[in-house]
């Protein structure tokens, strides 16, 4: 028997809103293993390496200025290959997969080699960990209407505060409430992924990045679940 299309889109909300979570602490608890095993190096918060980029030109730091460069340029190629991925879906009809599952599983990928190999090859796999989520934000980036980022928190803040203002001038309080409401959800399970990412650092060193790794994996999964039974009750 079909869903109602009312509790279809709630639950559909709902569940598009978990796997966003999900997705934050992936990236925070990437970023964290990231910083504690690659000698102090975001790879996910591109504005701190543009920073460092240009001190490091500044005075002369070739090397160092490459080190903070190519991870960069891999987010953004990652964001590329990502949207590239999902331009070339077919059309509603003939979809029988969620092409947004493939750029998750092969950034999962990517973080499942970097556990093995980390260790022998860090300069190789620091702009290899930031193409993996350079991909992953590039495949979600809307939930129930909301622009959100996944893998970095600065433009979620940029989002929250329009938010929050629009919310206290009574400027459609229903929707910019849920936007506030879910970014700083996004925002503490990022925390959250953080925290969770130093503590399998302390313990696993670069094998901690399994642990997200496996997480993402779940998420494609269930997506991809998800989908099919959504595609099911509509029919």
């Amino acid at each position: 028997m079909p869903v109602p299309k009312t509790h279809l889109q709630t639950l559909t909300s709902r569940i598009d809103s978990c796997f966003a979570l999900s997705l934050s602490a992936v990236a925070g608890a990437v970023d964290a293993i990231a910083y504690l095993q690659v000698s102090s190096l975001f790879v996910a918060n591109q504005t701190g390496n543009t920073v460092w980029l240009g001190v490091n030109l500044a005075s002369g730091q070739w090397s160092e200025a490459f080190r903070h460069f190519s991870p960069i340029l891999a987010f953004l190629g990652g964001i590329i290959f990502s949207r590239l991925l999902l331009n070339i879906q077919p059309g509603k009809s003939q979809r029988t997969f969620p092409i947004i599952a493939v750029p998750l599983i092969s950034a999962s990928a990517l973080l499942a080699v970097a556990a093995f190999v980390l260790p022998r090859a860090t300069g190789v796999f620091v702009p290899w960990l930031s193409f993996s989520l350079g991909m992953q934000n590039a495949a979600y980036t809307r939930v129930d209407g909301v622009s959100l980022n996944t893998a970095f928190i600065t433009g979620d803040l940029e989002k929250l505060g329009e938010a929050l203002v629009n919310r206290w001038t009574g400027k459609d309080p229903q929707q910019t409430g849920k936007a506030s409401n879910l970014i700083l959800l996004v925002w503490s399970f990022y925390l959250v992924g953080a925290a969770a990412g130093c503590a399998l650092a302390h313990y696993f060193r670069a094998g901690a990045f399994l642990f997200p790794a496996g997480l993402m994996v779940a998420t494609a999964g269930l997506l991809i679940v998800n989908y099919q039974k959504t595609a099911k009750s509509k029919a």
